[in-house]
């Protein structure tokens, strides 16, 4: 099932001194991932965390995958970033979708600029073209009050876009997320209507 093409063909870009690998057509065989996926329902994310309007506002969800066919996987990645995963033989993805057009401003915010413990591995697995992660500079301040599916949104006027990295389907992104500022890209009622969907794997 995740059998692929291998990261032979990477493409390196950096931004701001900092790795960013992007590898298209990375599996063989993307739509039976997709049909795992879906024998398969998605938990929230952090449903532990209290405030919280995950399940009100919006649903962020995830599966966990675990399988030993992940660590030939990581083992590559590994090897190109010269970090360890994290979590061995687990894949995780992200599932999300909006459906309360106040809460979810996009025009005037950015959802969750963050970072994470080290490289961080994205697969896209919407069928569609879209703006697919940003990667930010602060430019102020920005104080996070509460977990973070209490107030997701952050004022735009506090970031910067230094870089936008397209999604399109089945397009494997790699890149230093301890040290960019990143988060998913929201620019129109798209996830309003459909699921965005992804694979990660974390390295440290």
């Amino acid at each position: 099932m995740f059998e692929n093409n291998g990261l032979i063909n990477a493409r390196l870009d950096e931004v701001d001194g900092f790795k960013v690998y992007t590898v298209d057509n990375f599996f063989k065989n993307p739509h039976d991932i997709l049909d795992l996926l879906n024998q398969h329902e998605p938990v929230l994310w952090k449903n532990w965390e209290n405030p919280s309007y995950n399940g009100i506002h919006f649903a962020d969800r995830r599966h966990v995958i675990q399988s030993d066919e992940i660590i030939p996987i990581q083992e590559m990645i590994a090897e190109l970033c010269d970090r360890d995963p994290i979590s061995p033989n687990e894949a995780y993805t992200n599932i999300t979708q909006f459906n309360d057009k106040t809460f979810n401003n996009y025009k005037d915010n950015f959802w969750w600029p963050h970072r994470d413990e080290g490289f961080t591995c994205i697969i896209y697995l919407n069928h569609n073209t879209f703006p697919g992660t940003n990667l930010y500079r602060i430019i102020e301040d920005d104080k996070l009050e509460g977990p973070e599916h209490f107030a997701p949104w952050r004022n735009k006027t506090k970031y910067q876009i230094i870089s936008t990295i397209e999604a399109s389907f089945n397009k494997l992104i790699l890149f230093d997320a301890k040290n960019l500022l990143h988060g998913m890209a929201v620019v129109d009622d798209t996830f309003f209507h459909l699921e965005r969907r992804n694979m990660v794997m974390f390295f440290k």
